[in-house]
């Protein structure tokens, strides 16, 4: 009911300024061209400040979404309101001559369309990047450019300059300068939703590091996966259910101080300690064997909503993980292992070899300790393993799940993992009947 009623205040919120302004000069938008023009005018304008809200990872909001479906909201939203402002541009060419005005609306609109392009092409995956000329232009601008992740994040804030443009764009305009009410709106939007740039670049950050985590634990898991362990030095503890996730930032000579997500593999009660566990894939995670005891590290969390502890109907839980996708899992099992294990719970975790296997010694004592838990591992490229071979498909699963003989409709399937296996195993549960309503899943690309 809150993520609908939000949907709703969201798309009906520029009916404010479009009254503000329709009201503030009667008789003035009889006129067709006219009146469309201020519409998609105030239009544009509201949704993209209320982007400046969503990009500061409102926790009163991200609770009824999820962090992921935020992320997508925005991601897409954007685009709809660039076409939004593109027609607006249209309509006013046709009505008033190019001047100033039109020249620093028509520079904000191109900052905004250059950053939504890089961004959908760089920053995320995305089902776009499956169209092949598509794909081929990411691949040339990375090569060409050289631009990584943390480049992005910095080119994505060139956002606050276009806004910045627009407000003067609007300033200018004949319904500001004459009527101080339209005036006030337009500064009113601008300084509340610039205030959420500003908490979220600059003063959440100052928060954060007054509220500190040490780096107390390194331990090489496998050849590339390592786990850390965090100590909390602030006396009020971080609250978060297990499998959520958290934004780290590491503060230590030799490592950019850049801010990462990563799932919590800990559980609840093991605070004040915090752990991740971190695969050596992309250029900022291959130096994460680098991080050294003792380092400072700022913990922006909790956020998602992937975990079994929402969904208390469920009376079984089917978690089904690829390679590190493992992470938020161990986090839900740790807690299952300290205060519910009867818990009925069949792990299906697929892996390249034995030696991603990580923490087996820890998992295979809960298997003991917990009579309703099933662990499966599924091992794609050893000829040597005896148990389950190959990847993870409907076949896999639709056995695996009649052994345990529990109702498919009380019983929750958690996935996570590398995109293709997520894309897939939605798919396959999709296919053996298993309620949307029952599969569960974070997906950060658009």
């Amino acid at each position: 009911m809150k993520k609908r009623l939000f949907i709703v205040a969201y798309f009906l919120s520029p009916l404010i300024l479009i009254s503000i302004l329709y009201f503030s000069i009667p008789g003035r938008y009889a006129n067709f061209e006219l009146l469309m023009t201020m519409i998609l005018c105030a239009s544009a304008y509201t949704w993209l400040s209320f982007q400046f809200m969503l990009s500061a990872r409102p926790k009163f909001i991200e609770r009824s979404f999820g962090m992921d479906r935020l992320y997508r909201f925005h991601g897409l939203i954007a685009f709809f309101i660039l076409t939004v402002a593109f027609f607006h541009r249209q309509f006013i060419q046709k009505i008033f001559p190019e001047s100033l005005k039109t020249q620093i609306g028509t520079a904000a609109l191109i900052i905004f369309i250059s950053i939504s392009v890089l961004s959908i092409l760089l920053m995320s995956p995305s089902i776009l990047l499956k169209v092949k000329p598509i794909k081929w232009v990411k691949k040339t601008i990375e090569k060409l450019t050289k631009v990584r992740y943390q480049h992005l994040r910095l080119i994505h804030n060139l956002t606050i300059v276009a806004f910045i443009l627009m407000n003067i764009h609007l300033l200018m305009t004949g319904n500001a300068k004459l009527f101080p009410l339209v005036k006030a709106s337009y500064i009113t939007y601008f300084v509340i939703f610039s205030l959420f740039y500003i908490y979220h670049k600059f003063i959440k950050k100052w928060l954060l590091s007054r509220n500190k985590f040490i780096v107390s634990r390194i331990v090489k898991e496998s050849p590339n996966m390592w786990s850390i362990t965090m100590t909390q030095q602030s006396k009020r503890p971080l609250k978060y259910t297990p499998g959520q996730f958290g934004f780290f930032t590491f503060y230590q000579e030799g490592l950019k101080a850049e801010e990462h997500p990563f799932s919590i593999s800990s559980a609840p009660h093991q605070l004040p300690e915090i752990s991740i566990t971190v695969k050596e894939l992309g250029d900022y995670t291959k130096k994460i064997g680098s991080v050294l005891e003792g380092s400072f590290v700022t913990v922006d969390a909790p956020y998602g909503k992937f975990s079994h502890s929402f969904h208390q109907d469920e009376e079984a839980v089917v978690f089904i993980a690829g390679g590190v996708g493992i992470t938020p899992i161990l986090s839900m099992l740790r807690h299952m292992a300290k205060h519910d294990k009867d818990h009925k719970a069949l792990l299906i975790w697929g892996m390249n070899t034995q030696e991603d296997y990580i923490i087996r010694d820890e998992i295979e004592q809960m298997q003991l300790s917990m009579k309703n838990l099933n662990i499966v591992p599924v091992i794609a490229f050893d000829p040597q393993y005896n148990g389950e071979k190959g990847f993870i498909d409907q076949e896999k699963i639709t056995r695996l799940f009649q052994s345990t003989g529990w109702d498919l409709s009380t019983t929750g399937f958690y996935v996570c993992g590398p995109g293709i296996l997520m894309d897939n195993t939605i798919k396959n549960l999709k296919l053996i009947n298993v309620n949307k309503k029952h599969i569960h899943y974070e997906k950060f690309s658009l």
